[in-house]
């Protein structure tokens, strides 16, 4: 199933490398044929630092053969080119320019997309983004603390300094979030099998708590992302060396790896 995804922005525009022009003869035909597809719809000649960012998206999808970064440009004036899929898409020229139009914006919202295409910010490892989804969507402390010895496993075979790095960060956060579970759940439930009226009580109520203990565990974790966000969001506006400054930038990364699917509906046990 092909899938697309929609970015609308008033952006004077120069042809970047890894973005490819749509018009309203080739939108479709060249959609089909990837399986993702992120566009763009701005001013017919974008620049800036607005555009700067989406060129920083569009070399992130230069290694990934199904997605397929581009860019409509549309003309309010003369020809008034494509403005028939502004109106396709019920698009509104009055909305541009498109706030917080920065790259890790954008790369998050198509992380945040179950688009089955993987694109990782710096700093993010696709097999530990994969273990950090499954990690927040699990609300089992058995199989979180499986998944935590997936990364830890997966952190002894990393072999360059730079993905060690970020291997810690990812089990650190797996381990903190280990700890404030295991702060506010209680127990697994009870094995199934043959029980009595009085161990079917009890049952009910530890499950009644677990849910209790769950939104707390869900609330506490939210407040620790929060927190440690912008606690390094604080340390990024100090003076630091230029490796120091991308270090914490990457930190930020690996932790919207988590916190992007904290507040997934599918989260279950």
């Amino acid at each position: 199933m092909n899938r697309w995804l929609l970015v609308v922005s008033l952006l004077d525009f120069v042809f970047g490398k890894g973005q490819v022009s749509l018009d309203s003869h080739n939108f479709d035909k060249i959609l089909s044929k990837f399986h993702t597809t992120l566009v763009k719809f701005d001013a017919a000649f974008p620049f800036g630092p607005k555009h700067e960012a989406f060129l920083e998206v569009a070399d992130t999808s230069k290694h990934r053969p199904d997605f397929l970064v581009a860019e409509v440009g549309v003309k309010d004036y003369g020809d008034r080119e494509n403005e028939d899929l502004v109106s396709r898409f019920k698009l509104d020229s009055k909305q541009f320019p498109m706030k917080g139009y920065l790259a890790d914006k954008v790369i998050n919202f198509v992380r945040s997309k179950d688009t089955g295409i993987w694109i990782g910010a710096p700093g993010c490892l696709q097999d530990f983004d994969r273990l950090a989804k499954q990690f927040i969507q699990s609300r089992c402390p058995h199989q979180r603390k499986g998944l935590l010895k997936s990364a830890e496993d997966l952190w002894d075979n990393v072999q360059t300094q730079s993905a060690r790095k970020s291997a810690e960060v990812y089990v650190k956060t797996m381990r903190k979030l280990v700890e404030i579970g295991g702060s506010t759940r209680g127990v697994a439930p009870p094995g199934h099998g043959g029980k009595k009226e009085t161990d079917l009580k009890e049952e009910s109520e530890h499950k009644s708590e677990e849910n209790k203990s769950k939104e707390r565990s869900s609330g506490g974790e939210s407040e620790y992302f929060s927190r440690e966000k912008s606690r390094i969001t604080g340390l990024l506006r100090e003076k630091m060396s230029d490796q120091k400054k991308e270090d914490l930038k990457c930190r930020l990364n690996i932790l919207d790896s988590f916190a992007l699917y904290l507040k997934s509906e599918n989260r279950k046990c």
